[in-house]
């Protein structure tokens, strides 16, 4: 949270402000980076012929978190 307050303030990315605030995981800004973050680990384990880690990732992120598969493949 503190990334976005210092990097994104004025944008979706947290809801609610003090104690309350959150991580607004439909604001596109998070949802975007939390694909991109998906991707990278999925891409890690494949460069460490970790294939079945690679594909939990993927499918996870796809199914959980409405990524495109596309960013997968």
């Amino acid at each position: 949270m503190e990334l976005y307050r210092q990097t994104a303030p004025e944008s979706c990315a947290l809801t609610g402000s003090g104690a309350a605030a959150r991580v607004n995981f439909d604001c596109p800004l998070v949802h975007n980076q939390l694909c991109t973050a998906g991707r990278n680990v999925a891409m890690r384990y494949v460069r460490l012929q970790r294939k079945d880690e690679a594909l939990a990732i993927a499918t996870s992120a796809v199914r959980s978190l409405g990524c495109p598969a596309e960013m997968f493949r």
